[in-house]
């Protein structure tokens, strides 16, 4: 009875140990394929620098979010009176600005889709009519060419958002100081639909939750928050001085669009010669369909 119970329990120990290891094996083989799949997205190069882009953007709306209020009332004590004041006042125009420039944003991404895929198809209609075949994959060509559209009216955005934030900070108005944070506030959430889109777009379609998530990460570790602790560092070191740090940081706005850009023009040729190839190959069918239909009738002549 007893060795019959050392025997279950050597057993029943066996099988925990083969359940550990092949649950660590499991695990194992999750982290490899995370960590194969996450690098083959990252040497995509439009969507690694449209990471790059938006963490830089993400650096400025973190101090937005912790130093914001504080530096308002900082330069208009005056006229905010309270801490409280300058909390309501500036945290209304940036929900204002948020609603308002996210819809345009969105507009603009519906604005840029359409137009491409109108040209497309009017592109492969000529080439229809001129006895050539219909371009393929027309709605993967249209939302290949809009990545590059979204990516340019990003830069955009970004620049006209570091103009006139910065112009704010350097008014001694505070009137005048509100205009123009929030037409720079609103250009600045104007990029958020553009850039979601973009992260979709770039990547193959199975992997667009990865690079969602691997975006939602990059733009929290290399943005957002690291960014308020350095404006804090920068702010003591420069004798509490407001107006320099915060046009200092408006600068990410800048170097955000340049990346956008580069990114833009990357997706542009990669659009160019992909279009290219599918005419080619469009080509190359038209020519073996017309091949195949002379060798058919030379068979029914000689029938």
């Amino acid at each position: 009875m007893i060795v019959h119970q050392q025997q279950n329990a050597h057993q029943h120990g066996e099988m925990n140990r083969r359940e550990q290891q092949q649950q660590q094996q499991h695990n194992k083989n999750v982290v490899e394929v995370f960590v194969y799949d996450s690098l083959k997205l990252l040497k995509i190069p439009t969507f690694l620098l449209t990471l790059s882009g938006f963490s830089w953007y993400s650096l400025v709306l973190g101090v937005f979010s912790a130093w914001g209020p504080k530096a308002g009332f900082a330069l208009f004590k005056y006229e905010l009176g309270t801490r409280s004041n300058a909390d309501a006042a500036l945290g209304m125009v940036t929900v204002f600005c948020g609603v308002f420039g996210t819809l345009l944003g969105g507009i603009g991404v519906d604005y840029f889709a359409q137009k491409r895929k109108e040209r497309l198809q009017n592109h492969s209609r000529g080439r229809h009519q001129r006895g050539g075949r219909r371009l393929r994959s027309l709605s993967s060509s249209s939302m290949d060419a809009a990545v590059s559209d979204n990516l340019y009216f990003s830069a955009v955005c970004s620049f006209f958002a570091f103009i006139f934030v910065g112009i704010s900070f350097s008014s001694t108005n505070f009137y005048v100081f509100l205009f123009f944070l929030a037409v720079g506030e609103s250009f600045a959430f104007m990029l958020q639909a553009p850039i979601n889109a973009v992260v979709l777009w770039s990547v193959p379609t199975g992997s667009r939750p990865l690079a969602c998530a691997l975006c939602t990460v990059a733009v929290h570790v290399f943005g957002d928050v690291p960014s308020p602790p350095l404006f804090g560092y920068f702010l003591v070191k420069s004798n509490e001085n407001w107006r320099l740090v915060m046009k200092g940081f408006t600068l990410c706005f800048a170097v955000a669009g340049v990346v956008f850009f580069v990114a833009g023009m990357i997706s542009s040729v990669n659009d160019r010669n992909s279009i290219r190839n599918r005419g080619e190959d469009n080509n190359e069918s038209d020519s073996n369909s017309i091949e195949e239909g002379e060798e058919e009738e030379e068979a029914e002549n000689d029938v």
